[in-house]
């Protein structure tokens, strides 16, 4: 029988006064060094998507170490953003990998986005648990960026097999009546609790693709659509990005009655690491990105781009006669862009943007896309519909 503990004495000890940096030393030798100053702190380095305006209001991509959440309906360009940011990985000396859950990975069109698939690791797992254990692997091999294709379509062991275990060959498999309500969430929600220091300490950079899913009880006013996967996947990512294509005529880009082009636009839904709420819209031309659009628009916001009149333009001290000239200066000369990019820089105010369009992979499909546009709508294909409307001296 344990003794009974009849009084407690309380001895009165004056509490010693130290500074942060001997209380960090004293903490650091009982608990081996996990105790720094945040002035200590490593500064965030971003992952470039390629995408010009989502970096730029993810200000300068997404934050390695960290979690980050794709959501959307179908075709909204989620899969796209990780295949461009997998490409900026490589370009940069990383090694990615791909989750392929739901065996829908087109390297045909990767490859069209600059992905190196003699440099990708492509993982196809039967269940959820395999998928995840998979992916810690990946995690402490030092992969640099992992895409989960997509969280909503796995599915947990107990739903497969009649054992409830991961199958082998002969193993029988479940009813498909069989069902675990709520353990693939659960499963989940376990995994990003054990992960989070995992991803920290690799500097590895996690993307999840989610979709939407109807809201029933969303009622009259609210939101229709619901982010499928559970709320502990919402919780745990650092950036969440709702994704959608922009319908419509006001979306499609026409060249006479055959389909080239395609806008969206991506909601920063979440973020510690940027300013939340921010859109981005941008333009694609099949695997194409109209990155010289968008310093023009960005430029326009942020003034180190200045309208003169109706057509002509001033950057840097220099006048272009219209729109078309100045995305031609910006395609033919480096340095000018490169003096936006700074401007850019001094606008978000983090850390260096690390997008380039002039590395030797990319000159092609930007002066594809150039082309592209030019032959669609020429010479004011790039103005923005609210910019037609400023007066002029």
């Amino acid at each position: 029988m344990p003794k009974k503990i009849n009084k407690i004495e309380l001895v009165n000890a004056e509490p010693v006064k130290k500074t942060a940096s001997e209380i960090r030393n004293s903490l650091n030798r009982k608990f081996n060094g996990k105790t720094q100053l945040a002035s200590d702190k490593e500064q965030i380095v971003r992952m470039p998507t390629g995408i010009m305006e989502l970096d730029y209001v993810l200000a300068g991509g997404f934050p390695m170490g960290k979690i980050a959440l794709l959501a959307g309906g179908e075709s909204s360009y989620k899969s796209t953003i990780c295949m461009k940011t997998i490409a900026e990985t490589q370009k940069r000396g990383g090694v990615a990998a791909w989750v392929d859950a739901e065996r829908a990975f087109n390297k045909q069109w990767a490859q069209a986005n600059g992905v190196d698939l003699e440099n990708l690791l492509l993982i196809e797992p039967d269940t959820a648990e395999e998928a995840y254990d998979t992916m810690t692997s990946l995690i402490n091999d030092g992969v640099t960026t992992i895409v989960l294709d997509s969280l909503n379509t796995l599915s947990i062991a107990k739903e497969l097999y009649e054992d409830g275990k991961e199958g082998k060959e002969g193993d029988k498999m479940a009813s498909i009546t069989k069902n675990g309500m709520g353990v693939a969430q659960k499963l989940t929600s376990q995994w990003l609790r054990t992960a989070f220091g995992r991803i920290e300490k690799a500097k590895a950079l996690v993307l999840i693709i989610t979709q939407f899913r109807d809201n029933f009880n969303a009622g009259t006013y609210g939101n229709p659509n619901t982010v499928a996967g559970g709320r502990a996947v919402r919780f745990a990512s650092s950036v969440t990005l709702l994704t959608r294509i922009i319908g419509g005529a006001e979306g499609r880009i026409m060249k006479g009655t055959e389909q080239v082009g395609q806008k969206y636009a991506v909601k920063v839904d979440k973020t510690r690491f940027s300013k939340p709420n921010a859109v981005a819209e941008f333009t694609t031309y099949g695997p194409n990105v109209d990155n010289f659009n968008a310093m023009l628009k960005i430029g326009l916001e942020k003034g180190f781009i200045q309208r003169l009149n109706v057509k002509t333009y001033s950057v840097n001290n220099r006048n272009f006669s219209s729109k078309m000239a100045l995305l031609q200066a910006f395609h033919d000369e480096p340095e000018l862009f490169n003096w936006c990019k700074q401007q850019m820089q001094i606008a978000i105010d983090g850390p260096l943007f690390s997008y380039d369009p002039y590395s030797q992979d990319d000159v092609a499909m930007k002066e594809k896309a150039l082309q592209e546009a030019r032959e669609v709508q020429g010479e004011d294909f790039v103005v923005p519909d609210e910019e037609d409307e400023i007066e002029t001296n």
